[in-house]
């Protein structure tokens, strides 16, 4: 976070959660949603 001397530095938004896009990102490099199920109860994705 930078600071500036006449305004008061702050964080709006941190982000997505880790993890958000996980599921979109393993669709479109082809892993089905079967592996997929098989990965998050393994606690890989």
């Amino acid at each position: 976070l930078f600071r500036m001397s006449e305004t008061p530095g702050r964080i709006r938004w941190s982000g997505r959660p880790q993890g958000h896009d996980t599921a979109a990102v393993l669709a479109e490099i082809g892993v089905d949603a079967d592996a997929l199920a098989d990965l998050r109860a393994r606690g890989v994705a």
